[in-house]
């Protein structure tokens, strides 16, 4: 895991490392402790996330996947695996927090971006269906997935997904009687 990667092999507070056998100072290896702690957090939440529909358990997946953003806030996984969750049980506002706060530690990390555009896009077809004006969640979403192509230019699934947006909003503006050709500029 990156995060656990980079808590055991980079200096600990103090400036030490550990070693191999274990040997270093004991900041140093509370630090390695706490991420050790943190990716067994996330791993128990993804495991119970991934194999259980029981509402006690998806409620026990959040709470570890919490503690391991608490223990660890730079662990990628664990936002991701809260934002899918999340929209699994019908709660897309707080995936899309969870994408978010990913996105405040880590600005670089693409599949945050897109995930977040994702459910941007369902928002806006949403709001299509009732009748609303999607413009803002379309917007968003079409800002979302062009970070994810700044950061990778050839991801096949954003640019996918930024057709299928385009292709959407371009159809809501027809159907409302305005002109969708600034969209494909």
């Amino acid at each position: 895991w990156r995060s656990l990667a980079k808590s055991t092999i980079s200096p600990g507070a103090s400036g030490a490392t550990v070693g191999v056998d274990g040997s270093g100072d004991e900041a140093t290896k509370g630090a390695e402790e706490d991420a050790l702690g943190a990716a067994l957090a996330c791993a128990e939440g993804m495991r119970l996330a991934t194999t259980s529909t029981r509402p006690e358990d998806r409620v026990a997946a959040r709470a570890r996947l919490a503690e391991a953003i608490r223990a660890d806030p730079t662990m990628e996984e664990a936002y991701e695996t809260l934002a899918q969750v999340s929209e699994a049980d019908g709660d897309r506002a707080g995936a899309i927090a969870a994408y978010s706060r990913g996105l405040e530690v880590d600005k670089g990390f693409a599949p945050f971006w897109l995930g977040r555009a994702i459910l941007e896009m369902t928002e806006g077809f949403e709001r299509t269906e009732r009748g609303e004006d999607p413009e803002p969640s379309y917007s968003a979403a079409e800002a979302d997935l062009a970070r994810a192509l700044e950061l990778h230019p050839g991801w096949i699934a954003a640019r996918s997904r930024l057709g299928s947006l385009r292709s959407d909003w371009g159809k809501y503006r027809v159907d409302t009687g305005r002109d969708p050709r600034e969209l494909y500029a």
